[in-house]
């Protein structure tokens, strides 16, 4: 009985020990709305679940593009729960995100420089939405003067599309019929 409680107890201390924590980062800063600007100085922060490892001191580094083919700008530097970036490096101006260690990343922010101070394009993986415009056709008017013999009509003919490439008439032409002994159009 002795051995089967020594046992159980290693069991135990045994399972709990090969238990592992997940660490999660959340990264507060930069978020969606912030604009870095080249050469300014600019904070990274976030916060974790649990302690993390090396006294909570992190990597941080700054992406660029979409979000399935990011590309590492640069090293930022290490912190312990922020970031102080003394000059936001020399990059294109255009859409970025920070990585903390190596899974935790922020959202896309803008970082503008002297020329460019305001995204062109809305920030990767975000939905958009095309209109395509195309020209109707215009509205045709048909007329004609009438003479002694004839009876004119006038009529405006309108062309709507449906759908791509399909056109159904809004109004018909409207021609008269020869008029029996007039020689003229009704």
């Amino acid at each position: 009985m002795r051995f089967s409680a020594a046992a159980l107890t290693a069991s135990l201390i045994g399972a709990v020990m090969a238990q592992t924590t997940t660490i999660s980062v959340n990264v507060t800063h930069p978020i969606a709305s912030d604009t870095w600007t080249v050469g300014k100085s600019a904070t990274v922060s976030w916060v974790a679940n649990v302690a993390l490892p090396n006294n909570g001191n992190v990597s941080v580094e700054l992406f660029h593009g979409d979000p399935t083919h990011q590309t590492l700008v640069q090293a930022l530097g290490s912190g312990i729960s922020q970031l102080k970036v003394a000059a936001v490096p020399t990059v294109p101006a255009d859409w970025y995100s920070v990585r903390i260690n190596s899974d935790s990343y922020s959202h896309y922010f803008f970082i503008a420089n002297a020329t460019v101070t305001a995204p062109a394009t809305p920030e990767p993986g975000t939905a958009t939405t095309t209109t395509v415009t195309t020209a109707l056709p215009t509205t045709t008017t048909v007329s004609s003067t009438p003479t002694a013999n004839a009876t004119t009509t006038t009529t405006t003919a309108t062309s709507k599309p449906t759908s791509a490439g399909n056109m159904v008439s809004a109004g018909s032409l409207a021609m008269g019929a020869r008029e029996e002994g007039l020689g003229g159009f009704k």
